[in-house]
């Protein structure tokens, strides 16, 4: 492609030992993105095996990964990180290209390295925001003001993001540009046969956005009703308390938590046959799982929060008000009576057209082009 960008990508949120998914979303974008332009993540990485700063560069299909890694340090972390991003930021230069501009995804805690480099080294940035921060109403820090007024412009992931941020002061030129997946990945299969319905949630299991308690509290009354369903919760982190809740209300045999999946075995093992996906969160900027949920061709019960009711309405599942779980138990039983009356493919069709990977990687391109000359 001619006049491709030269991209060096900061990531807020990366993976860890504990959470390997850990911002995949913006592994995502970046793989979109990799098909106009140049691009390069940097990470800095503490690591106490490491005997001295050190440099591990690697290639992948869509970027290129250059890892500084350094010991820990308890006591000086924040600057000897800083550092360390400028020490990765000239091996890049001297290495493999000079940046056109920096993307920064999220605006901490990595912020303040791209908002030196403008100042420093007169280098643009572009935020990314998918942090729910803004919805929640909390007071902004001085610092996160300053990153997101400096960036030359803002991409959120959905509207409901973009007025959040614009309610909280913020002022810049905003974008929305959701997630993206891959829907050749996520796709339509044939769903095998099963002795009861299968209901689908993929969540961290935090309570405080994800309401995990308000859902299970639903599912035992919804088993008060029927007994024709299983709830299947793929999940990222413990789920003891809430194990405990299932036993304790006799639930064994209508919830099932599995442990964190792949995203080849949440395609064809959990999205592949379940029959719809529910959500009851108190708060959500998009929700990723919704959209892979649609490319499986699976309707969505959800709540109406967040940039969920931008694409979510009466032709892909129900939207219910967050804590309602009356309206919740009222749509999930209408939902394990109704689900195959939604087509999947064409539930497929609109998650392909508005988050594949081509659509969102012209969209930042465009950004690009008008950032950089």
């Amino acid at each position: 492609m001619a006049d491709r960008k030269n991209v060096l990508h900061l990531l807020s949120w990366l993976p860890t030992d504990d959470n390997p998914y850990n911002g995949n979303f913006c592994f995502r974008h970046i793989e979109a993105i990799s098909a106009y332009h140049n691009c390069v993540i940097l990470a800095v990485i503490k690591d106490n095996n490491r005997q001295k700063r050190s440099i591990v560069v690697e290639k992948t299909e869509y970027y290129t990964s250059v890892n500084v890694f350094i010991r820990k340090n308890s006591v000086f972390n924040k600057v000897r990180m800083f550092f360390a991003y400028n020490y990765g930021l000239k091996y890049v230069r001297q290495h493999i290209f000079y940046p056109d501009l920096v993307h920064l995804h999220i605006a901490e805690p990595l912020g303040i390295v791209a908002l030196f480099w403008k100042l420093r080294h007169h280098l643009p940035y572009l935020l990314t925001e998918h942090w729910s921060i803004y919805l929640t109403k909390r007071k902004l820090s001085a610092t996160l003001r300053l990153i997101t007024q400096q960036a030359s412009a803002i991409s959120t992931v959905s509207n409901c993001l973009k007025k959040s941020m614009k309610q909280c002061g913020i002022k810049n030129n905003f974008v929305v540009i959701p997630n993206t997946i891959d829907n050749d990945l996520f796709t339509t299969r044939d769903k095998t046969s099963s002795e009861k319905k299968q209901i689908l949630h993929v969540s961290n299991l935090e309570n405080e956005s994800k309401n995990i308690e308000g859902l299970l509290h639903t599912f035992v009354q919804l088993k008060q009703k029927r007994n024709d369903f299983v709830l299947n919760i793929v999940h990222d982190f413990p789920s003891e308390q809430w194990q405990r809740f299932v036993q304790q209300n006799n639930l064994s045999e209508h919830v099932v938590f599995h442990h964190r999946k792949t995203p080849q075995e949440l395609a064809e093992d959990f999205y592949a046959k379940s029959d719809f996906f529910v959500l009851f969160s108190n708060y959500e900027t998009q929700g990723v799982v919704l959209i892979e949920s649609l490319a499986c061709g699976r309707p969505i019960v959800a709540t109406n929060v967040g940039g969920i009711p931008e694409f979510i309405n009466e032709e892909r599942g129900l939207l219910v008000e967050p804590k309602d779980e009356a309206a919740l138990l009222k749509a999930l039983d209408y939902m394990l009576d109704h689900y195959a009356t939604y087509n999947p493919q064409s539930l497929h069709d609109f998650a392909a057209r508005n988050f594949g990977k081509e659509k969102i990687g012209k969209l930042f391109s465009e950004i690009y082009m008008g950032l950089v000359k």
